[in-house]
């Protein structure tokens, strides 16, 4: 049910604040820091995965077939963003 744009008119208004008000205030307020704290978390690309730097040695060496090959994001941080076409043309594993 989607919320009115306009506010309640008369009585409806006025609520009496009561533990269970308080109790619903602060699961609001849990699950914002709980957000939060995720999106921090997700906010910045791994440095180890940088652009220009070479491929960490846990990664192993690419097979020969995926050279030159457009390929899935290694980072988590840009798993999860969306690509245009152009870049992916771009994107390309070159040792």
């Amino acid at each position: 049910r989607m919320a009115s744009l306009l506010p309640p008119v008369g009585m409806e208004v006025f609520r009496c604040f009561t533990a269970v008000s308080k109790e619903v205030v602060q699961q609001r307020h849990e699950a914002e820091v709980k957000e939060r704290k995720a999106e921090k978390n997700l906010t910045k690309p791994a440095r180890h995965l940088e652009t220009g730097k070479s491929l960490p040695f846990i990664y192993g060496a690419p097979p020969p077939q995926l050279l030159c090959t457009p390929l899935e994001d290694l980072d988590p941080f840009y798993q999860s963003q969306k690509v245009s076409d152009p870049l992916v043309s771009l994107m390309c594993l070159s040792i």
